[in-house]
């Protein structure tokens, strides 16, 4: 750890290791010696060591990326779009569109009872087909509170879907 002491008089600087471009500076080198300066510098090249921790994912990030399902551009930049982006745009966005379209379509069609099968077809007509809230709601004769349960409920098995996809680390599959 290399001082630099070129700064204003009672000023110091340590460099962070293996970090030639970011450094620690004191400007009270007797409120905080150059010893818990260096202590400093290391723990935080310690930190920037580790792999990036993986924030998880809620519905609302969920939500927000299937309301840019029909902005490509919008829709490949999202942070959820990470597993393809070894992709070129093109096929990013087709691939992240088909696998959400595929879950969105196992969900519908699913065997398992008509309130996830009800989740699905919110889904389906809210973000694929593009519908309003309300059409949907009298479409299906279900209130604004249901409707909404309902949609949680699918976006939260979704949220479950994308988490799985990022275990298995295989863009595209189940």
């Amino acid at each position: 750890m290399s001082q630099n002491k070129h700064l204003s008089p009672g000023s110091s600087i340590v460099h962070i290791p293996d970090h030639p471009d970011l450094s620690v500076v004191c400007h009270n080198v007797e409120r905080y010696p150059t010893l818990l300066l260096e202590r400093l510098a290391h723990d935080v090249s310690q930190l920037l060591r580790r792999p990036p921790i993986k924030v998880p994912v809620t519905g609302a990030e969920m939500k927000d990326w299937l309301r840019q399902l029909h902005m490509p551009l919008r829709h490949c930049a999202h942070p959820l779009a990470a597993p393809w982006q070894h992709l070129p745009i093109q096929q990013r966005w087709s691939a992240c569109a088909t696998w959400l379209r595929q879950l969105i379509q196992r969900l519908e069609f699913a065997e398992d009872g008509a309130q996830s099968r009800t989740c699905g077809r919110i889904l389906r007509l809210r973000f694929l087909d593009r519908r309003r809230c309300k059409t949907i709601m009298l479409e299906l004769n279900i209130s604004e509170r249901h409707y909404h349960r309902l949609q949680n409920a699918g976006l939260e098995w979704l949220v479950e879907q994308y988490r799985l996809l990022q275990v298995a680390g295989i863009p595209g599959g189940d």
